[in-house]
C-alpha cells in the first residue's frame, strides 16, 4: 500500500516536511474505508464524531456553530474565526475541522467532495467555487495547502500523514474582503481514506526548566512493526541536525550532555545548560513503510526576565494629576513568559513596599501603573517594578516622581559685543532645576522667527551667516568665529527651556560683531586700521571685508567706511 505513495512523494518537493501532496478532481481507487457524513442539524456542535474508523472534530465559537446537511446529503460544518487568504493566528487552529484515524494511525490518502453555499452552508451569493485551506500533519510537522475548486469536486491528499485540518470559504465576495468575522462554511461529502502502516506520531513536548539536569523527551508512535527510533539534536542557530548517541555527546560548553534511549521512544538526557540556552530535539521514526522525521521540541533554560523598557522619571506639576509609569519585559526563545508584575514604592530608596490597587491607583500588578493625586507634595517618591517569570524575578530601574513647576529663569542672558577673533558667552541662571535647554538664533534677521543652534558650526540659510558654538543644548553657550555674510552685525539669540511641567523662552539677547575692532583691543582706534592694512597686504582672509569675493581695494574702502562709523 505504501509503495504506491512513493511516486507521489517525488512530486511533492515543496511539501517534503510532511511528505504529502494534494490532488483534485479524482477519486481514490480501492479505498479501505468510506465515510458518508450524517451529521446533526444546524446549531449543534460536533465533537469527536467517529465513523468508519475516522475521528472528525469540528469546533466553533459563534452562534452559527455546528453542522447541517451538505449538497450531496452529507455534512456541512461552519467554523468561524479563520483569517482570510490562508493566513492564521495560533489560537484559531482549534476552530478547524480536524480529520484523523480513530486509532491514531497514519493515512496514505484522504479525499472528500467539497461543496459551497447551496444547501444552507453559507450566505447567499456564492460563486460555485469553494476556497479550501488545509493543514496536513506528519510527525507533528505540517504543510499548508490553499485551493480554489468548483463545488462538488473531489479534493484529496496523498502521501504519509496522520491528521488533516481544513477550513473553507464558500463566497468569493467575502473571501476577497479578507474579513474574519464572516462565518466560513465547508460541505464535505463522500469522504474516503486509505489507511497506512507508516509511522504516525505527534511531536515531543517542549521543556522549559529553571535549571538543567535530567530531562525527558518522548514520542508515542504507531505503525506496522517493527518501529525503530533515532533521536537528533540541534542548536537553533545552526541548520544541521546531529544524531544523539548513547552515553556522552561531546559539544562545546555548555552544550555537551549524556543520553540514554538515543534509539528508543523515550530519550533521557542529562546536561548543564546555562540560563538562556535553547537546544532542539526531534525523533526520526522508521519501519519498512517509511521514515518520518518528527517536528522538534525545545529544551530551554529560562533566565531571569529581560527588561527592555525601564520606568522613567516623571515630574508631577500640579494637582489633581495622574502619574503613569510603565515597564516592558521581552519574551525570548528561552523565556516565552507569561510575566507577572508588582510595583513598589519607596520614600528613601532603601525601604520598599508593594503598591495595591485602590480608588486612586490601578495597574499595580500590570505593566502600567497609574496613580491619581489630588495635590502635589513637597518631596519625591521612588517607584520600581518586580517582573517575575516561572523561574525568577528581575527588578526594574528606579523612577522618581518629583513635584515641581514649569522652568523659572532667575537671570536672563546679557548682550555682548565681540571682535572678529573673539568669543561671546551667553548664560542663563536657572538654579539647580532639571530641564532641557536649546539655544536658537533669529532667522531671517528682525523676523521674530528662530532656528536651533548646533554645536560646532551653524549656518543661516537666509543670509549665509556662520559661527562656531559650544553648549547649544545647555544653559551656557560660547560663540566665536562669526562670518556675517549678508547678515547685519547684530545677531539675536534666545534659549528655549522645558521640563515635564512646561516650557519658557528667555528674552532675546544680541551678540554684535564689531568687525573694525581688528586687533580685539576692545575699542576702535588707529591701530585697528594699521592691523587691517597689514592683514590685507599679507593676504589674510580675515581682511575680506565686503561682499565681493577675494581681497580687493573695495575691501579697504568698506573697512574705512565702517572704521569711521565706529561700533555700537
Amino acid at each position: 500500500m505504501c509503495s504506491g505513495v512513493a511516486a507521489m512523494l517525488l512530486l511533492a518537493a515543496s511539501a517534503a516536511r510532511a511528505q504529502v501532496a494534494t490532488y483534485t478532481g479524482q477519486m481514490i481507487a480501492n479505498p479501505t474505508g468510506t465515510l458518508l457524513f450524517t451529521w446533526p442539524g444546524f446549531n449543534v456542535s460536533l465533537a469527536n464524531y467517529t465513523e468508519a474508523g475516522l475521528s472528525v472534530t469540528c469546533s466553533s465559537f459563534d452562534s452559527g456553530q455546528g453542522c447541517t446537511g451538505g449538497p450531496l446529503g452529507g455534512g456541512c460544518c461552519r467554523p468561524s474565526g479563520f483569517s482570510a487568504g490562508g493566513y492564521y493566528y495560533g489560537g484559531p487552529l482549534q476552530q478547524l475541522v480536524s480529520i484523523k484515524r480513530a486509532d491514531g494511525g497514519a493515512l496514505s490518502a484522504l479525499e472528500f467532495q467539497a461543496g459551497d453555499y447551496y444547501n444552507g452552508c453559507a450566505y447567499p451569493g456564492g460563486d460555485g467555487i469553494i476556497y479550501l485551506w488545509a493543514l496536513v500533519y506528519s510527525g507533528g510537522n505540517f504543510t499548508s495547502f490553499d485551493l480554489n475548486v468548483p463545488s462538488g469536486m473531489y479534493v484529496g491528499f496523498q502521501g504519509v500523514f496522520d491528521q488533516v485540518r481544513i477550513g473553507a470559504y464558500s463566497n468569493a465576495a467575502l473571501r476577497d474582503q479578507h474579513i474574519e468575522t464572516y462565518p466560513q462554511a465547508i460541505a464535505m461529502d463522500n469522504m474516503r481514506y486509505v489507511a497506512s502502516g507508516c509511522p504516525a506520531f505527534a511531536a515531543p513536548t517542549d521543556v522549559y526548566a529553571c535549571a538543567d539536569g535530567t530531562k525527558t523527551f518522548s514520542v508515542n508512535a504507531v505503525g506496522d512493526a517493527t518501529l525503530s527510533y533515532q533521536w537528533q539534536w540541534q542548536v537553533p542557530s545552526q541548520t544541521d541536525w546531529t544524531d544523539v548517541v548513547e552515553g556522552a555527546n561531546p559539544a562545546p560548553t555548555p552544550l555537551a550532555f549524556t543520553a540514554t534511549g538515543a534509539q528508543a521512544a523515550t530519550l533521557v538526557r542529562t546536561g548543564t545548560l546555562t540560563g538562556g540556552s535553547v537546544v532542539s530535539y526531534r525523533c526520526v521514526v522508521s519501519n519498512q513503510c517509511s521514515s518520518i522525521t518528527g517536528a522538534p521540541a525545545i529544551l530551554a533554560i529560562t533566565p531571569a526576565p529581560t527588561i527592555t523598557d525601564q520606568p522613567q522619571d516623571l515630574p508631577l506639576c500640579s494637582g489633581p494629576a495622574t502619574a503613569f509609569f510603565s515597564v516592558q519585559a521581552v519574551t525570548t526563545p528561552a523565556d516565552p513568559g507569561p510575566f507577572t508584575y508588582q510595583w513598589q514604592r519607596s520614600s528613601n530608596g532603601t525601604t520598599w513596599s508593594n503598591i495595591a490597587n485602590g480608588e486612586s491607583t490601578s495597574g499595580a500588578t500590570s505593566q502600567y501603573l497609574a496613580m491619581q493625586f489630588e495635590q502635589t507634595g513637597d518631596g519625591a517618591a521612588r517607584y520600581r517594578c518586580i517582573v517575575t517569570n516561572a523561574c525568577s524575578s528581575t527588578i526594574s530601574s528606579v523612577a522618581t516622581l518629583s513635584y515641581g513647576n514649569a522652568p523659572t529663569v532667575y537671570t536672563q542672558p546679557s548682550s555682548s559685543t565681540v571682535c572678529p577673533s573673539g568669543s561671546a558667552e551667553l548664560d542663563v541662571d536657572v538654579g539647580n532645576q532639571s530641564l532641557a535647554a536649546q539655544w536658537e538664533f533669529e532667522s531671517p534677521p528682525n523676523s521674530g522667527q528662530y532656528l536651533p543652534v548646533s554645536d560646532y558650526w551653524t549656518t543661516d540659510p537666509a543670509t549665509g551667516l556662520t559661527f562656531y558654538s559650544l553648549g547649544a543644548a545647555s544653559t551656557g553657550m560660547s560663540v566665536q568665529y562669526i562670518t556675517l555674510g549678508s547678515h547685519p552685525p547684530a545677531i539675536r539669540f534666545i534659549n528655549a527651556l522645558s521640563n515635564g511641567c512646561g516650557s519658557i523662552t528667555t528674552t532675546p539677547v544680541t551678540i554684535t560683531l564689531c568687525a573694525v575692532d581688528f586687533d580685539c583691543s576692545g575699542d576702535v582706534a588707529v591701530q585697528d586700521l594699521f592691523a587691517f592694512l597689514n592683514g590685507w597686504f599679507a593676504g589674510d582672509p580675515s581682511a575680506e571685508f565686503d561682499a565681493n569675493p577675494g581681497l580687493q581695494v573695495s575691501d579697504i574702502f568698506a573697512f574705512l567706511n565702517a572704521w569711521f562709523a565706529g561700533c555700537p
